[in-house]
Parts: C-alpha cells; sequence; structure tokens
C-alpha cells in the first residue's frame, strides 16, 4: 500500500474535527505537497474547500517552519562574518566618476 492510500485512509478514519490536521501533516511530505494533501482530503470525506484549505496551510506553515530554522540567528552570523558597511560613498567619490 502506498503512502497516499494510506494517509486517505487515515483521514476517513479519523474525526471530522482532525480530518483537516491530517490533511495539513499530509503537506509535510515533499512529494504530497499541497495538490495532493487537498486530493487525499477530499477522497478521505471532506468538503473541498475544507481539505483545500487545509492543504493550503499546511503548506504555508511548513514553508514557514523551514523558513524560521534556517534563518536563525546561528545561521545569519555565518554569513555576515565580514565587516558592517556604512552605506555612504566616502566624500569626494561619486557614481561613474574616475
Amino acid at each position: 500500500m502506498d503512502l497516499i492510500t494510506r494517509f486517505q485512509e487515515l483521514v476517513a478514519q479519523m474525526p471530522e474535527i482532525l480530518q483537516p490536521l491530517i490533511v495539513a501533516l499530509a503537506v509535510a511530505v515533499p512529494f504530497i505537497e499541497g495538490e495532493r494533501a487537498a486530493a487525499i482530503g477530499i477522497v478521505g470525506g471532506l468538503h473541498p474547500a475544507v481539505a483545500i484549505t487545509a492543504g493550503a496551510l499546511g503548506n504555508f506553515l511548513c514553508v514557514l517552519v523551514l523558513v524560521l530554522v534556517t534563518t536563525s540567528s546561528e545561521a545569519r552570523s555565518a554569513f555576515a562574518s565580514g565587516p558592517p558597511c556604512s552605506g555612504k560613498p566616502k566624500r569626494g567619490r561619486r557614481w561613474g566618476s574616475p
């Protein structure tokens, strides 16, 4: 039995209040993503609008967590090891002048 079929069966077995959560968790699997997660929810018995919303929110939350983890202060400090730039051009030097 493949993973998508197992998710569909899991959605069908859960109480209605937890079914959108299962669809949102299915998005975390890389090859399922949002479109397939919505299809899993619809086949599992969810209303299409609820399944699509749960898939979109799950995808958004998964990406948000990944962005927050990878842009932590330690990751940023590894890239910002050079001296800070003041952003002001030196006096007498203009863009395009020799």
